[in-house]
């Protein structure tokens, strides 16, 4: 009896650990858009250096059964708008010096369909935590990737940032900002 209940405890363990898969960012393929108004004109920066890290359980009945651990991080120096002194105001707004990333740690999911996602997280922006909801649809690619797109939108002022001026005051940023997503997460 003993060996039957070693056999069947081996058996659930080794079945448990092929359903989680780990996946890895694409970066190549991957986009975050950051989005902003001004008393001038709109604006947008790229972040061109970010990653993160997804262990996700997958099933036939949903795709996504569940998502165990996510992080994802933006270099805050990677931010560029293709303006040199507007992407000094981003640093020097997002603290960079002192807060060199922006993270975002997945605390739960709160709801999986067919093809949206919605979870429940803590950001870290120039070092002050808010947890925010993001909602996201997503689809799985032939070779078992996932793509995982959306948009959230954030006040500065919630992360303790003052909207940068420009031009002795003249031109002002608005408060409110667009993140806009698209990445894709390799199967490891």
């Amino acid at each position: 009896m003993k060996i039957l209940a070693i056999i069947l405890i081996g058996f659930l363990t080794s079945f448990s650990v092929k359903a989680q898969s780990a996946y890895t960012l694409d970066t190549e393929n991957s986009t975050i858009l950051i989005k902003g108004t001004s008393s001038l004109h709109d604006w947008e920066a790229n972040a061109e250096a970010f990653e993160a890290k997804l262990t996700s359980q997958l099933n036939e009945e949903n795709p996504i059964a569940s998502i165990n651990d996510l992080i994802f991080k933006v270099d805050v120096k990677s931010i560029n708008s293709g303006k040199g002194v507007m992407d000094k105001k981003i640093y020097s707004a997002l603290d960079e010096d002192k807060h060199p990333q922006i993270l975002f740690n997945l605390e739960r999911i709160t709801n999986v369909s067919e093809d949206s996602i919605s979870a429940k997280g803590i950001l870290n922006i120039a070092g002050k935590d808010r947890e925010i909801t993001l909602k996201a649809s997503y689809s799985i690619a032939i070779d078992q990737s996932l793509i995982i797109s959306g948009t959230k939108k954030l006040l500065m002022t919630d992360y303790g940032i003052k909207p940068p001026k420009a031009m002795l005051g003249t031109l002002k940023t608005g408060d409110e900002v667009e993140i806009v997503f698209n990445v894709i997460l390799s199967k490891n």
